[in-house]
């Protein structure tokens, strides 16, 4: 993975991208395109379930704590409130790249994308 999305999507945004080829096929710029995406959807949709596993482990143990009575420390409460504030803003960012890339038409006015202006 990287934090620069022109790797990935790059000869939409003006620069060489990494291409989807299969032997020396290599498919046309909209159908590589569209592959990204939804290589993009299956990963993201990944990483919500992972994320949503990590937030219920996280409010389990929460859960626990306040059913049996431990006395947790100070810092123990705020481990666990730091850890479910990671968990909401995972979250928030990974539904608003979903929602971007679900819609068909995620790349249109984008800068040097083949559907943008």
């Amino acid at each position: 993975m990287t934090k620069s999305s022109s790797a990935y999507f790059g000869s939409y945004y003006g620069a060489e991208a990494v291409r989807f080829t299969l032997g020396v096929y290599q498919l046309p710029e909209a159908d590589d395109l569209h592959q990204k995406r939804l290589a993009v959807l299956a990963v993201g949709r990944k990483v919500e379930s992972l994320v949503a596993d990590f937030d219920d482990v996280v409010r389990g143990h929460q859960d626990l704590e306040i059913a049996s009575n431990l006395a947790a420390s100070d810092l123990a409460k705020i481990n666990i409130k730091w850890l479910l504030e990671i968990a909401k803003n995972l979250k928030a960012q990974l539904k608003s790249v979903l929602a971007i890339f679900e819609q068909p038409e995620w790349s249109l006015g984008q800068p040097g994308s083949p559907h943008g202006t």
